[in-house]
């Protein structure tokens, strides 16, 4: 697969052979560090640059300020071959017009808004279906986004350095995160993992070390090729969807801030070392009726972790826990799952200032519903952690009602 294209500095053809590149990158993948591997895609993409657009004759043009190219009838944004091309607020448009032809807009090209630094807010419409990667790069000004759900692929290093990224919304669509998607993303606090992701790669939220809160709502997500996604993010909170079903290895591997994590009754496996490296877990909750399928080597990666964390099981599973595989290796289990207090909102088994920080941050990033929050009681129904004062909504009141509990108990 041997394409050529023109230098712009010679004027010179350029012969790009990319079986060998894609080959070589191949090899020993597996051995390679994260920034060789980074750099390998990087010359691939570079490489790519140099000759897809020369080779389909692609010819860019400006609408309101956006690049565009067409491409099998629709439209592509890019840029103008300038670096830094685009600031301040960017609308792209569901439709644009070219030449007397109106063209849906449906893909952001590989770097379109890559080191774009000036950038600070980009609308994407609702007919967009894919994001190339690189494609924003490095745009340290910008601070929110949200994916429209029609994108379902977050590609490879996206939102790589986007270092002013303080939210974002994937869509209810996202089938894929790749490697390194939001990698050095360091202003994020929070994120939300949708029902319909099935895979995360490695390295994908890697130093993002603003986030302490990870609400995991994929029903059925792959393990890993061979490293934890969340890697480099100091988390003290991680709360399981409802609907979760498989919990995949490695997801909380070396979160040694998380003290406390709740597994819902859906869930019925667990991936290999799930919680690996977790120093300081002390309790983990299973509401799981029947004890759900671990890995080989079950959930943590040494004995001791078994001996200082108490698992808390449904009181009827009791004797299903202490003859499971594994599960049988705590040292102490006790069944009273049941009795979980929605005032504990962080799952420490106290109630203190740090739960009144945990139901502001509900609030604050719009969790009024409580639906991220919401966790099986054991009986059928629900406790909505953070709905201390039980109207069946996380807001202002409930911050106000958990301070009251911990100035009384003082």
């Amino acid at each position: 697969m041997v394409y050529g294209c023109q230098n712009e500095v010679t004027m010179k053809p350029v012969f790009i052979d990319f079986t060998i590149i894609i080959s070589n990158f191949a090899i020993d993948k597996s051995m390679q560090k994260p920034m060789e591997r980074t750099m390998m895609y990087r010359l691939l993409v570079a490489c790519l640059l140099l000759s897809l657009p020369r080779m389909a004759g692609a010819s860019a043009f400006e609408d309101n300020g956006i690049y565009f190219y067409i491409s099998n009838g629709e439209a592509v944004v890019t840029n103008n071959g300038q670096a830094n091309c685009y600031s301040g607020e960017v609308v792209i448009p569901p439709t644009v017009a070219h030449d007397g032809t109106t063209y849906p807009v449906t893909a952001i090209a590989v770097s379109a808004f890559e080191h774009c630094g000036s950038l600070t807010h980009v609308s994407l419409p609702g007919s967009l279906t894919s994001i190339g990667r690189w494609a924003f790069n490095g745009c340290s000004g910008l601070t929110q986004l949200t994916i429209p759900d029609a994108v379902t692929i977050i590609e490879q290093n996206v939102f790589y350095g986007c270092t002013g990224l303080i939210s974002i919304n994937l869509g209810s669509s996202v089938t894929t995160i790749e490697n390194d998607a939001f990698r050095d993303c360091r202003n994020l606090t929070s994120i939300t993992i949708p029902e319909s992701v099935t895979s995360i790669g490695d390295y994908a939220f890697d130093s993002c070390t603003g986030i302490k809160t990870l609400v995991f709502n994929a029903i059925n997500c792959a393990d890993p090729q061979l490293f934890s996604a969340f890697e480099e993010c100091p988390l003290d909170t991680i709360i399981l969807g409802n609907h979760v079903q498989r919990i995949p290895a490695f997801l909380a591997f070396g979160q040694t801030q998380l003290k406390s994590i709740i597994i819902p009754k859906s869930v019925n496996s667990i991936g290999n070392l799930a919680f690996l490296g977790c120093s300081q877990l002390t309790n983990v909750y299973c509401l799981a009726i029947v004890p759900p399928a671990l890995g080989n080597y079950g959930l943590f990666d040494n004995m001791d972790y078994y001996d200082h964390a108490t698992l808390h099981v449904p009181a009827e599973s009791l004797q299903a826990y202490q003859s499971a595989n594994h599960w049988k290796d705590f040292s102490q289990i006790v069944g009273d799952a049941n009795e979980i207090i929605p005032e504990d909102v962080n799952g420490d088994g106290e109630i203190n200032i740090s739960d009144a920080n945990s139901v502001i941050e509900v609030v604050v990033n719009g969790g009024s519903s409580g639906g991220h929050t919401r966790t099986p009681d054991g009986h059928g129904g629900y406790i909505i952690y953070g709905d201390i004062n039980g109207d069946d909504e996380v807001n202002i009141a409930d911050i106000n009602a958990i301070i009251d509990i911990i100035i009384r108990s003082n």
